[in-house]
């Protein structure tokens, strides 16, 4: 959707900063994905309820990458994901021979070979510590750059029943810490507006009755 808005250019670099890689490959494969040719179709396939229709494959949290990639709306990941998951996404001697098939089935050699080019970060502070000495200009310099920041990377446990969210002011001081706040100041007035609105505008709402 942001494409189609110009709010960035296509094979833009995602930078993905939570406790799971979300990275299942079939979002390649999602339902009626290569038929998109409007923002409204976009919206559709990523809300539309596919669970009654056993033939179909659904957009889900945790293949959104891969859909994007598919349509090369995405070209390189930086995962930022802390050590709750050790696993690197980009070694390809994990992958089985069954998953290594797949991927050649739904992408093509240079998509892949984009892909597994890719960074895996373990915290934000690293992050910021790589942009800063120019580590990761080959992926962020003359690309269109997409945050996509999930709180459970801010959780003091990363299973569904027991996920507790560090207190805000902990998260805060995370995202507005001396180093980060040095990556902001070298961003355009505009952008420093923006995400310092966003990370200002965190808020934990409880759920009701607690």
């Amino acid at each position: 959707m942001a494409r189609f808005r110009g709010w960035i250019h296509s094979n833009a670099t995602l930078i993905h900063v939570d406790s799971h890689h979300d990275d299942c490959i079939d979002g390649a494969e999602v339902t009626g994905l290569h038929d998109i040719q409007s923002e409204k179709d976009a919206f559709d396939i990523s809300v539309y309820n596919f669970q009654q229709y056993s033939d179909r494959i659904p957009m889900r949290i945790d293949n959104f990458i891969f859909a994007g990639i598919a349509r090369e709306v995405i070209e390189s990941v930086i995962y930022v994901c802390d050590k709750q998951d050790q696993k690197n996404p980009f070694d390809q001697l994990e992958w089985t021979e069954n998953v290594l098939q797949y991927y050649s089935r739904i992408l093509t050699e240079a998509k892949l070979q984009k892909y597994v080019q890719g960074k895996r970060l373990w915290s934000i502070p690293e992050l910021v510590d790589h942009i800063q000495d120019g580590t990761l200009d080959p992926w962020i310099q003359s690309k269109s750059v997409i945050l996509d920041l999930d709180l459970d990377y801010f959780a003091n446990s990363h299973t569904w029943e027991e996920a507790v969210l560090r207190p805000v002011h902990e998260i805060k001081e995370e995202l507005f810490s001396r180093k980060a706040n040095k990556f902001l100041m070298k961003q355009e007035p505009g952008v420093q507006k923006r995400i310092a609105q966003a990370i200002e505008g965190i808020r934990i709402v409880p759920p009701e009755g607690d």
